[in-house]
């Protein structure tokens, strides 16, 4: 229920941020978030090679064999359904599989999001200067309000997605102690839930080496 919450009032704040901005400067932060989803997918290999040579790899390896040494692990319970039937072909026997194969998918996801926090900031110095030079046009109307709202809404729809995407790597990698806590919240949650099997960041990764 805490995540349906949070995804709620990430989704409305968007969406009302959107319509006060009006439609021009939710136009160009919407095209700045997805340009660096399109980037972060083409170029999701490249970072990713990158951080397999940085100790980040073998530092939440060490973590998760500490954490789950001695367990019983289901790793399904924490991966997206669109990606189940990957994982579940590659085979899960013994504790280092399963930490190898759940590292590797975090670093990549990690990787995809370095990728698009990169490129959002990019694009917010671009921004800014764009709209500078517009603040005494204010075109705000009913019209223009209206389809702010709904590209400040997508946006939304993105963010949440993002933040979806990186909840068990993030959580792997700081605090591999709360996993299954936070793991116990998505199974109780409702939009959450749901929005996590079917979510469309990991849908267009799935090609990608986990």
């Amino acid at each position: 229920m805490i995540l349906d919450i949070m995804i709620i009032v990430v989704f409305l704040i968007c969406a009302l941020r959107g319509k006060s901005q009006g439609f021009l400067e939710s136009l160009v932060r919407l095209a700045a978030i997805s340009g660096g989803v399109i980037i972060g997918i083409l170029n999701t290999d490249r970072i990713r090679s990158l951080l397999f040579t940085l100790p980040i790899d073998d530092f939440m390896k060490g973590k998760l064999t500490k954490k789950f040494n001695g367990q019983e692990i289901d790793l399904l319970q924490f991966i997206p359904k669109v990606l189940r039937t990957k994982f579940e072909a590659f085979g899960l026997d013994g504790i280092t599989t399963t930490v190898n194969r759940f590292t590797n998918l975090s670093i990549t996801i990690i990787s995809f999001s370095v990728i698009v926090g990169l490129v959002w900031i990019i694009s917010t110095f671009i921004r800014r200067r764009i709209m500078r030079g517009r603040k005494s046009k204010n075109l705000l109307g009913t019209v223009d309000s209206s389809i702010g709202l709904l590209f400040g809404a997508i946006k939304g729809a993105i963010i949440i997605c993002l933040f979806l995407a990186l909840m068990f790597p993030l959580t792997a990698l700081f605090a591999p102690q709360h996993i299954h806590t936070l793991n116990e919240q998505l199974n109780n949650s409702y939009i959450a839930g749901y929005l996590y099997d079917i979510n469309p960041l990991i849908y267009f990764m799935r090609r990608l080496y986990i």
